[in-house]
């Protein structure tokens, strides 16, 4: 059964601390405050030089929120099934940044022809989907599974054993952003019949 939204921290999401969220399996490996989530800044060039470390062998990641760096809400749960969570994070995070009209204006190609028509990237729903994260909270923090070489190999064609890690993750802590992809959507409507 789905929730509303409440207006305020933790909008109706439950709140975690660290040691819940280790508990759960995942590690915070990095948090910034959402102000300083701007394009080619610093602190947003430190926080990837540290998943560029952290995050080689990782699949499954997760996002979450917080107003007071200690009580935390999950926004997002997310894993890649061939390559690691990377440029997934990068890209998530390149979203939150100011739209910049010349920065993130763009020629878009088709197959055959170049410069079809300007878009304005930042304006997708991804982008505003982490938007609004960066908007909701003060503090972010980026969490990997602390332990993928336990999981075990699963015996069907529907997802990966990092895809079903992430919809577990994600049925016990309900992200308020999550939704599931194909195969993940097939995979949770055939554990609930």
């Amino acid at each position: 059964m789905k929730k509303n939204v409440e207006s305020i921290f933790p909008y109706g999401a439950e709140i975690y601390n660290e040691g819940q969220i280790n508990r759960i399996g995942l590690e915070i490996i990095y948090i910034i405050e959402t102000s300083e989530i701007e394009y080619n800044t610093a602190a947003l060039n430190m926080m990837f030089n540290e998943i560029d470390q952290k995050c080689k062998n990782s699949h499954v990641w997760a996002l979450y929120g917080s107003i007071d760096n200690s009580n935390w809400i999950p926004l997002q749960v997310a894993s890649k099934r061939e390559k690691n969570v990377i440029s997934e994070i990068k890209s998530d995070f390149l979203c939150m940044t100011s739209y910049d009209k010349e920065r993130d204006l763009k020629d878009w190609n088709s197959y055959f022809y170049t410069s079809v028509m300007k878009v304005k990237y930042g304006f997708d729903v991804k982008c505003q989907k982490y938007q609004k994260m960066r908007e909701m909270c003060k503090y972010l923090a980026v969490a990997i599974l602390s332990d993928e070489e336990s999981l075990a190999e699963l015996d069907n064609e529907i997802i990966s054993k990092y895809q079903k890690k992430e919809c577990d993750i994600a049925l016990k802590v309900k992200p308020l952003f999550w939704n599931p992809a194909g195969r993940e959507f097939t995979y949770i409507n055939s554990i609930k019949e």
